[in-house]
């Protein structure tokens, strides 16, 4: 696969991701590397604690658990280098594409402790209500297509953001929410 075309829709994910956020949270991340229980066999890069400095439920969570190996065999995933993003602890995944060069897209959840749903960017999205589970949620589809975000809501100022883009936006739409459904009973209850 060409190298290009392989790291395109992590960049075009990286700017639907910093969309989705609109406050800005300063300090320095600390990364360390922790066994990945997805079933990539290896390890894979996270921050600890919270990007704010706050406490949050969230704090425990490591965004690349959250996929087990049978949910990544199911939808072709394959883990990725995670790119940073302000304010945010994120864990990324491609599908590759197929022999005739379609169908691949690229995952990513990104875990927000000091940012919740209130917090979501409007600007260039639709955002709409789309509750997961026992949790709120948004909807968040970018307005130029091509990507999607479905936002849990855990608590009023955490939040755990599954995004999609590299394809059409209903496909992205479609697993974001597919994807949302696993990650959304593994999360501590909202409030």
């Amino acid at each position: 696969m060409n190298r290009r075309l392989a790291i395109l829709p992590l960049v075009a994910m990286a700017a639907l991701g910093l969309a989705a956020c609109s406050s800005t949270t300063t300090g320095q991340g600390t990364p360390v590397t922790t066994p990945a229980q997805g079933g990539t066999g290896g390890s894979s890069p996270s921050s600890s604690g919270s990007s704010g400095g706050g406490s949050s439920a969230l704090a425990s969570v490591q965004p690349c658990n959250l996929l087990s190996s049978a949910t990544l065999s199911q939808f072709g995933l394959s883990k990725t280098q995670s790119i940073t993003i302000p304010a945010a602890r994120p864990c990324d995944w491609t599908k590759p594409v197929d022999i005739n060069g379609a169908n691949g897209y690229s995952v990513e959840i990104a875990i927000r402790d000091s940012q919740g749903i209130k917090d979501i960017n409007t600007a260039g999205n639709t955002v709409t209500e789309d509750n997961v589970g026992s949790h709120d949620g948004r909807l968040v589809q970018a307005d130029a297509g091509g990507g999607c975000i479905v936002v849990i809501g855990v608590g009023d100022s955490s939040r755990v953001d599954v995004s999609v883009a590299g394809t059409d936006t209903n496909q992205a739409c479609s697993v974001a929410n597919q994807l949302a459904k696993v990650v959304e009973p593994q999360l501590p209850a909202g409030s």
